[in-house]
């Protein structure tokens, strides 16, 4: 018996057409049923979802009909008193509230998340039942002229890959066996307002009157028309055209004057991909190791991890997570390629968007953005029980298994001392003492550590800090080392220290040794040059790299690692590309200044911030000077 009419509250069922190769975010609400489209196609299914497979159905046809296939299934599998459609990245808002709309009629909305969920109403079960049932049908519009089209038909008409004349074959079979839709069709193909995307809630009635209307049509028009030799988009065309269909039987619908509706906005998912925990990907003898990078840094930590790979024992399995925001489908390709031929070695890129996304994270000198993304470590590896985590500017020599087996129960990280930092404490740089002891406030900062290579207890960490904690505390930039002094604040009095062979700071500039670390306290000192006689990872840190300059210290072992490497063209072609830029940008400056406008461009909180540093007079200003007239070209 219909509940509607027994006086029962109705049973409403909004279907969601899901993709098999994504899994989405989903809407805690049992008004929604989550279907995959195609679902005979995913063997996996990893998402977990209902599948448009079972029962009646038409799941083979997805790759023409699309969501049609969950529409299909839901109208000969599903009892409901009003039945709905939409998608994983498109939804009806059930809000009282009027939201701004872009050309295409869409409320652009970043995530499907509790925030968006509440806003738009897509929990608020009393709003959908009272919205649905106060209607016959409820439906998302948008205005075809104001993204630049004359009418409906026009629309279709200049898709690319859409051909008009399997419209134009489709709308003859409605006329001639539905001729009742005949005024509906002229009048809604020669207007403006289209009813896209194949969104709705429909009385039971009406949707199987829908339902029966659309699959005869499209059954005859699959017949006459010839979409074999179409590519991947136009072999859609039907689903297209039930789309625009859909148009003619609402306008028809509207035409009677019996029904009640109601036109509700559209809201588009613009990243509708769901956020996953990290799983492991080995069960035993697995070492989870972390870098972090952008899309243009990926050839320079592929020589990291190429290294890694040719030194590291062949008695484990290497879990190489990369942290990152937006690294593209080539780069991803190549690095993949890069390290294909060690059936030990597997790569997770997992994108943090979605989790700095309303964070003010700023980079600061030569410290990039994508550096800050380690202090999400603990968080996203709570499924290990300890990480390794390796800045993306190194090259191993070493076996880094014997690094990962260092105990630190009992301790948050294990770490090697900086003997850089501890020499401009002590009189390199005024200003690092002035802002440890001010700001830092750290209790002993000769143990102050460089966060360049990490072995972290991650259960430690989530036992002592909020999720956000470390990431919260970054934002804003008001930090010299960033994330890492952040790091250095957590962890006082935490750490394990590493034999400094495990992170051999390079020369960088030619200063860093003379200048900083000769004046470190001595045992620090003596400890990391006997570490460059036999380094187990050379660390290029600061602003001076092998790629900007190839002879700078340590830059034989990049260089030699780089050669082997299918990247190698690559970063040969920036260097010489960056030369060429900086050659035409300025031809009468030094070597030296073009590089210092590359690395801290004028009018940036960087260049400033070394203006601080190094303040005319002192002997650091005094040494760029000397650098000025010495690299000419």
């Amino acid at each position: 018996m219909n509940n509607e009419v027994a006086g029962n509250k109705p049973r409403i069922k909004i279907f969601v057409s899901h993709r098999t190769d994504l899994i989405s975010d989903t809407i805690d609400n049992p008004v929604y049923i989550n279907v995959r489209c195609g679902a005979v196609y995913d063997k996996e299914n990893k998402s977990k979802l209902q599948g448009d497979d079972t029962g009646e159905n038409i799941s083979y046809k997805k790759p023409n009909f699309s969501e049609l296939t969950v529409m299909y299934w839901a109208w000969k599998n599903q009892e409901a008193d009003y039945y709905g459609l939409c998608h994983y990245r498109r939804y009806m808002s059930f809000s009282e509230q009027k939201f701004h709309e872009d050309i295409y009629g869409n409320v652009e909305c970043k995530y499907l998340d509790s925030k968006a969920i509440k806003k738009y109403g897509f929990n608020d079960e009393k709003l959908i039942y009272d919205t649905v049932k106060s209607n016959d049908f409820v439906f998302t519009t948008v205005d075809v002229s104001k993204s630049g089209y004359k009418s409906v038909y026009q629309q279709y008409e200049k898709v690319p890959f859409l051909n008009i004349s399997d419209l134009e074959t489709a709308i003859r079979i409605l006329k001639k066996d539905y001729p009742e839709f005949s005024k509906a069709a002229d009048k809604y193909f020669s207007g403006k307002i289209f009813y896209p995307c194949l969104m709705f809630v429909m009385k039971k009635n009406l949707f199987d009157k829908w339902c029966s209307f659309i699959f005869d049509i499209l059954d005859k028009t699959e017949k006459a028309i010839d979409v074999s030799n179409y590519g991947a988009d136009t072999q859609r065309t039907l689903g297209h055209i039930a789309e625009r269909l859909f148009g003619v039987f609402i306008t028809y619908l509207m035409e009677l004057h019996q029904y009640h509706y109601q036109k509700l906005q559209r809201v588009l998912i613009l990243h509708p991909e769901k956020l996953l925990d990290i799983i492991p990907f080995y069960k035993d003898n697995a070492i989870p190791i972390v870098l972090t990078s952008s899309d243009w840094y990926i050839p320079y930590l592929s020589i990291s991890l190429e290294s890694l790979c040719k030194r590291a024992s062949t008695n484990y399995n290497y879990d190489i997570i990369i942290l990152n925001v937006g690294i593209t489908k080539r780069m991803k390709e190549l690095l993949l390629k890069a390290v294909n031929d060690y059936d030990n070695v597997h790569i997770t890129f997992y994108d943090v968007s979605r989790i700095v996304d309303g964070l003010d994270l700023r980079g600061n000198m030569h410290i990039g953005v994508a550096s800050l993304y380690r202090l999400l470590i603990p968080r996203v590896c709570k499924n290990f029980r300890k990480v390794l985590y390796l800045d993306s500017d190194i090259v191993v020599c070493g076996d880094i298994s014997e690094l990962y087996n260092v105990n630190i129960d009992n301790m948050l990280l294990a770490a090697v001392h900086d003997a850089d930092y501890c020499g401009e404490y002590n009189g390199g740089n005024p200003i690092v003492k002035k802002l440890c002891l001010e700001k830092l406030k750290l209790k002993n900062p000769y143990n102050y550590f460089n966060a360049g290579v990490l072995l972290i207890n991650t259960v430690a960490f989530n036992y002592s800090f909020e999720a956000n904690y470390l990431i919260e505390m970054a934002q804003g930039g008001n930090y010299i080392f960033m994330d890492q002094d952040v790091l250095n604040i957590a962890c006082q009095g935490k750490v394990k220290f590493l034999d400094f062979r495990w992170n051999v700071l390079h020369d960088c500039f030619g200063i860093r040794v003379s200048q900083m670390i000769s004046k470190a306290p001595m045992h620090l000192a003596k400890l990391y040059f006997e570490s460059r006689k036999n380094p187990k990872i050379v660390h290029y840190a600061g602003g001076e790299k092998p790629w900007i300059n190839a002879g700078c210290d340590f830059s034989e072992l990049f260089w030699k690692e780089a050669r082997q490497s299918i990247f190698y063209e690559i970063i040969l072609q920036s260097m010489a590309s960056d030369t060429c830029n900086m050659v035409l940008a300025g031809r009468n400056l030094s070597f030296a200044r073009r590089v210092a406008d590359r690395v801290l461009p004028k009018g940036s909180q960087r260049r400033e911030l070394l203006k601080k540093v190094m303040p005319r007079g002192s002997w650091q200003f005094e040494f760029l000077k000397k650098m000025y007239h010495k690299f000419t070209i």
